[in-house]
């Protein structure tokens, strides 16, 4: 739950910007967004629902559509994330990687399972 405000290429890995503001204020007030870096990946690329699965795999188009994350699950080795493009269009985000890291805005690493605790702490206090 988020949106992916930045996509960047290195030479074997991608790095995408979430903006999650609720959680991200969680581990420092004045932050607004997290850092997943995909190491040596495989595969990425977006499939529109309709559209005859019409796919993008260039950064620089993705980041045009300026997609909402509405879930994320791991199916077959792949992190699969369902959007919601600015145009009011529906897809999936696949991304298969060697090694996924997460980081906040100060390139601090974090742990899927603190990720999990944070949001844990942002929904029990709701």
């Amino acid at each position: 739950d988020g949106t992916i405000t930045q996509l960047l290429e290195g030479t074997n890995s991608i790095s995408m910007e979430i903006e999650i503001m609720y959680l991200a204020e969680l581990i420092n007030k004045n932050f607004t967004s997290f850092i997943c870096e995909f190491i040596n990946y495989e595969e990425i690329n977006f499939k529109f629902w309709e559209e005859d699965n019409f796919t993008v795999i260039h950064s620089e188009l993705l980041k045009k559509y300026e997609l909402e994350i509405l879930e994320a699950e791991e199916i077959d080795n792949k992190v699969v994330l369902k959007c919601l493009s600015h145009l009011n269009t529906v897809g999936n985000f696949y991304i298969q990687a060697e090694t996924i890291k997460i980081y906040d805005q100060e390139n601090r690493e974090i742990s899927i399972s603190k990720l999990a605790e944070v949001s844990h702490q942002y929904w029990n206090t709701l």
